[in-house]
């Protein structure tokens, strides 16, 4: 339902082509992942919010933002494996 809402081709963990869907519940509202996405969004791949209440409520984030967000919060890494 996301991926229709969204108009975009998504995936629940990165694949390498399609962009990580990731929901407020799994970002944590004040988490270091959230500060990261409001950082990404200065990328020229930002991520894509989709809520219309929280810019983070439900993100689409393209693979190369994915990695630019992962270098700066490297636990990531252990929780989504990037290729």
């Amino acid at each position: 339902m996301a991926a229709w809402y969204l108009r975009a081709h998504t995936s629940l963990t990165p694949t390498g082509h399609d962009p990580l869907i990731l929901p407020l519940a799994w970002i944590g509202e004040g988490s270091p992942l959230d500060d990261a996405l409001f950082a990404a969004r200065m990328q020229p791949q930002p991520p894509i919010g989709g809520h219309p209440r929280h810019p983070n409520g439900l993100v689409l984030v393209p693979e190369p933002t994915w990695r630019w967000i992962v270098a700066r919060v490297p636990q990531l890494a252990l929780i989504w494996p990037t290729r």
